[in-house]
């Protein structure tokens, strides 16, 4: 069993760990597009100011990061109180994955509702990848950080007659 302060520790990492993929996937696609800081921008003006323009300021881009590193920490805790359940009860493991496609179909709509409006040619598709590396880089984390998963996963499972 893991100790609470572990635990939170390992939550916070693997947040923001997800946080900062997310947040540079975006950089890196906005700098292509030869606009940086819009997505955070576009985020934060209707997620946090409910503005139907994009506001292109200090205020709404570090306002906007505040609030998603703050939602990715606390998604982190989450990802690892989970796992540590899927350890003692491997039949779990269902409940997670449909718990993170419920997830990502939630946060795809969000946005695709709130927010389109202001990521111009980026499009849905993009949220869709960034979730799924901060899926992918939190995963790994937990992975190299729960010994007990990994050996579920090596493990044949058990044959029932």
């Amino acid at each position: 069993m893991h100790r609470p302060e572990t635990r939170f520790r390992r939550g916070v990492v693997a947040g923001l760990l997800g946080a900062v993929t997310v947040a540079v996937w975006f950089f890196v696609l906005d700098v292509i597009a030869g606009h940086p800081f819009q997505t955070p921008a576009a985020l934060g003006s209707s997620l946090l100011f409910a503005k139907t323009t994009m506001e292109m300021s200090a205020r709404t881009i570090v306002g906007y990061y505040v609030f998603h590193f703050v939602a990715f920490v606390l998604a982190g805790i989450l990802f690892v109180w989970v796992t540590e359940r899927i350890e003692r009860k491997p039949s779990f493991m269902l409940f997670a994955l449909l718990f993170l496609i419920l997830g990502e179909a939630l946060a795809v709509a969000n946005f695709a509702t709130l927010a389109q409006w202001g990521l111009r040619s980026l499009g849905v598709w993009t949220v869709t990848i960034a979730n799924l590396l901060a899926i992918l880089v939190m995963g790994w984390y937990i992975w190299a950080t729960h010994p007990t998963l990994r050996r579920l996963g090596e493990e044949p499972p058990p044959v029932r007659v």
